[in-house]
């Protein structure tokens, strides 16, 4: 099965509350035309999913943060009815929590 029709259906079948990680070191954290904004982000349906955390880890060199504009344009793809939140999480913190749950699914933010 090729790649992208992997993703259509993972993005399909998305429920509940969902956590997307954006680089924050990047100056346009969300891109219409990456794979997560052109197939992902189109194939979400409010009867399934409840809502979007974009979480934007930052290291030292933080270009962006919830109010970039790319991010807004995040929200404004979203169906009606999916919820939007956006948490902005330094790299270092993320690794630490990650070490001190040893588990990958436990948000710690």
């Amino acid at each position: 099965m090729h790649v992208t029709c992997r993703v259509v259906q993972f993005a399909a079948v998305a429920c509940g509350d969902a956590v997307v990680l954006l680089n924050g070191s990047r100056g346009t954290p969300f891109s219409p035309t990456s794979i997560f904004g052109s197939i992902e982000v189109k194939k979400f349906t409010s009867d399934r999913m409840k809502s979007l955390t974009a979480v934007l880890v930052t290291k030292d060199n933080v270009l962006a943060n919830c109010e970039d504009e790319s991010l807004k344009n995040l929200q404004k793809e979203l169906k009606p009815g999916i919820k939007y939140i956006c948490k902005e999480v330094p790299e270092s913190e993320l690794l630490t929590c990650k070490k001190d749950h040893d588990q990958t699914c436990v948000p710690c933010w």
